[in-house]
């Protein structure tokens, strides 16, 4: 293809592409910068308040008094202060954790445990076990094992249980 325009009109046009391509070239970058300020501004302002935030802090912190926890210092000792009051209060003359220890280590090898359960009402103490004795003698050594353990004195369950021979389904009181 031939180009048959004189000299000087193919360079006013040659000019007037590049003045073009310019031209959109400028607006895309322009775009570019719009759209990408728009997506950093969030960022932006969060870093701003964020280091405003951690300046403040720090000024707290170095002037040694931080004003700021201190309710909350205050707040989480009293609370842990009444959960401390209460184990002490529910405390079984040991720690609970101990006794079941001592419960499941000491039971014969014919008993298996399905349920633990503890009641405190005032100083008395009661504790519900339920299970299974493979045989009679097993639950017997196991009240006894029971009554001997510490703070535990006395250990009963229905008498009736003692009428079968195997495979006994018991639940014990202990106190």
């Amino acid at each position: 293809m031939y180009n048959v325009l004189p000299e000087d009109l193919q360079n006013d046009l040659k000019k007037e592409y590049r003045l073009r391509f310019l031209v959109v070239a400028l607006r895309l970058a322009i775009i570019i910068f719009i759209i990408g300020s728009f997506a950093l501004a969030p960022s932006i302002i969060l870093s701003y308040t964020k280091q405003k935030e951690l300046k403040i802090e720090l000024s707290q912190l170095q002037e040694g008094n931080p004003k700021s926890k201190v309710k909350e210092y205050v707040e989480a000792t009293k609370d842990l202060e009444e959960k401390i009051t209460f184990l002490l209060q529910t405390s079984l003359g040991g720690e609970p954790d101990t006794l079941l220890l001592s419960i499941i280590n000491g039971k014969p090898q014919g008993i298996s445990l399905t349920r633990f359960t503890v009641n405190q009402v005032g100083t008395s103490t009661k504790i519900i076990l339920d299970g299974e004795a493979d045989k009679r003698d097993d639950l017997l050594a196991f009240q006894k094992i029971l009554q001997k353990t510490k703070p535990l004195s006395k250990a009963v369950f229905p008498v009736g249980l003692l009428a079968q021979e195997r495979d006994i389904k018991f639940t014990i009181e202990a106190q």
